[in-house]
């Protein structure tokens, strides 16, 4: 029901709550529902978290710095589309989708701090990017 108060066990991998916020009591919404686990993703993001890079074309570059590297992959903070509400935000790019000069996919190629350009190619119902560096002819290929 909506606006029905429940208690419940809030796990969601890394996350780490500040002390403020343990035992608190907090608003979400919901954001997905799994029918065959039978289980709620819920979100403390507001709605516009997630709309403002979903209606982003897959062909649209957009700019970002390179915040953190892994040999998985890299986070890249993005500048949000012209005239979006929100903010920059974080997204991932995957090993496989990174591309440095002359179309070589090397990861070691780059450093915190270096500017990139990244499109969207997938946006989670909890705020998460999915980005890649890959032209979309080479996108397409994988």
């Amino acid at each position: 029901r909506i606006g029905r108060s429940m208690h419940a066990h809030v796990k969601c991998g890394n996350f780490r709550p500040s002390p403020q916020l343990l035992n608190a009591k907090v608003r979400v919404r919901v954001a997905h529902v799994n029918t065959t686990s039978k289980k709620l993703q819920v979100s403390m993001l507001p709605q516009s978290f997630t709309t403002d890079f979903a209606s982003v074309s897959q062909d649209l570059w957009l700019n970002g710095t390179v915040s953190r590297l892994n040999e998985h992959g890299m986070l890249v903070i993005v500048e949000p589309p012209l005239g979006s509400a929100g903010g920059p935000r974080v997204g991932w790019v995957g090993r496989d989708y990174v591309v440095a000069e002359n179309n070589e996919v090397l990861l070691e190629k780059f450093s915190v701090g270096d500017e990139v350009h990244v499109r969207v190619t997938k946006t989670g119902s909890d705020g998460k990017l999915s980005l890649s560096m890959l032209r979309m002819d080479m996108l397409d290929a994988t």
